[in-house]
């Protein structure tokens, strides 16, 4: 708060005064595949989690989503619950405002028993009182968790906050020390006042409100606001800076206030264009997202309903699905390949010679493929040709010396691998470390023969 209002008088307020009744929280580790093996397999989180949630929408009371929508259906089904179908409904961010704001207002109303969301309804959003919630894996981090465990038992009425892990290390830890997750501190909020793409939405909003100068303007917006202003915004003949047209007229809607702004492909369902000629858009998603979620072949999930994707355009930016009933899902083959830039850090890592840098990289993602699968295992492999997706970002990096490839090569293992499962590791803790939600932080995943 001190470094986006410069203001050194702040109070903080750490305790909840709000009147509430008994919450019980319970951390949930499902059952080992293999009762003799300790550190084996555990039985599917998202069974679980969908099993708990079936048991307390079918006993009266009132939370990754379009699979455990399908889940659930399929479950209640079985069940003999049908009157119970029309009263869970999924909500996440691709939704359109339309159909969120519907769901809203019928899980305020006490017309949906159940929601089953991602973190999207975690902040913000009014949904009235929940009787239950359960978390499907450790939400990457505690500050999330608490908020997610809090939507339950507004006001004075009692509730149950469940946390279902999944095989994780770092789900498994809190199993172990479920204390850790109402005592640890939280992770320090760090205000970036030098990331360029969040600082562009807000320089194009301050020059439409008054032309910026930066020689009077320099000490809000961070070391970098000269260049950032020659870049992005227009200059008059008199040195002053305006809005870009591209932003005009309301820079404002240009400017997400809960996340980076980015490119949207629709989803259109043409499932009924034959016979009455209706297109629906179903769903808008974010750039990055349509590349593991759309593509020609693919099934795509909404509201717990499968969707074969005809075609995909990326001048368009849209998709072409329609309905299917099938027994399969589908989950790309990717890589991602990560280079460095530009080395802006360097630190010392404790207990060692060697450093680790910090800086500009390069994220360059291909989809070339995709596995039909059916409970979990794969029934068919198919190969795409799909456009890479390129976008430059900071991140951190290590050089891993020669003698230690070396040694492994020595020792018949494949560094390749080595170095992978060690990126994945420093992923997996990332989160009692770095405030971040998830998919915030990510890791190099080459193909196999790199």
């Amino acid at each position: 708060m001190k470094s986006i209002f410069g203001v050194e008088d702040m109070e903080v307020v750490t305790e909840d005064g709000s009147p509430s009744g008994r919450k019980d929280f319970l951390v949930w580790s499902p059952p080992l595949v293999d009762q003799l093996k300790a550190n084996g397999q555990r039985a599917s989180s998202l069974t679980e989690a969908c099993t708990l949630f079936k048991f307390l929408i079918a006993k009266g009371i009132r939370k990754t989503c379009e699979l455990a929508m399908k889940t659930i259906r399929a479950q209640i089904a079985a069940d003999g619950r049908t009157d119970l179908l029309d009263r869970v409904r999924a909500y996440r961010g691709g939704y359109s405002q339309q159909d969120r704001r519907e769901i809203e207002k019928q899980a305020f109303s006490g017309k949906l028993l159940g929601i089953i969301a991602t973190n999207a309804l975690e902040l913000g959003i009014n949904i009235g009182s929940l009787d239950a919630v359960v978390m499907l894996g450790f939400p990457f981090s505690v500050a999330s968790l608490r908020q997610q465990a809090g939507r339950a038992g507004r006001r004075l009425q009692d509730s149950l906050a469940v946390l279902v892990a999944d095989n994780f290390p770092l789900d498994q830890h809190f199993v172990q020390n479920p204390n850790e997750i109402w005592d640890s501190p939280m992770a320090d909020l760090i205000v970036d006042l030098d990331n360029e793409v969040i600082l562009e939405g807000h320089l194009q909003c301050a020059a439409d409100e008054m032309p910026i100068l930066p020689k009077n303007d320099a000490p809000y917006f961070g070391r970098n606001f000269k260049a950032l202003c020659d870049k992005k915004l227009i200059k008059d003949k008199e040195g002053w800076y305006h809005t870009h047209p591209n932003f005009k007229p309301r820079p404002s809607s240009h400017v997400a206030i809960r996340g980076v702004q980015d490119f949207k492909y629709s989803i259109m369902d043409i499932t009924d264009r034959d016979t009455d000629g209706r297109v629906i858009i179903i769903e808008e998603i974010e750039v990055y997202r349509a590349l593991f979620e759309i593509y020609e072949g693919g099934i795509f999930m909404h509201q717990g309903d499968t969707y074969l994707v005809n075609e995909v355009s990326h001048d368009e930016r849209c998709a072409r699905v329609v309905k299917t009933d099938v027994s399969w899902l589908t989950t790309p083959r990717d890589y991602t390949d990560i280079d460095p830039v530009e080395t802006s850090r360097i630190r010392a890592i404790r207990g060692s010679s060697h450093r680790a840098y910090f800086g500009k990289i390069t994220v360059k993602t291909v989809v070339f493929g995709f596995f039909k699968v059916r409970n979990n295992s794969v029934l068919d492999s198919v190969d795409l040709d799909t456009p890479p997706f390129e976008r430059e970002t900071v991140g951190m990096w290590i050089d891993v010396p020669s003698s230690i490839l070396d040694l492994m090569r020595r020792k018949g293992l494949s560094p390749a691998e080595a170095i992978h499962a060690a990126e994945h590791t420093v992923l997996n803790m990332s989160p009692l470390f770095a405030f971040a939600t998830d998919g915030d932080i990510k890791t190099e995943c080459k193909i196999p023969e790199k």
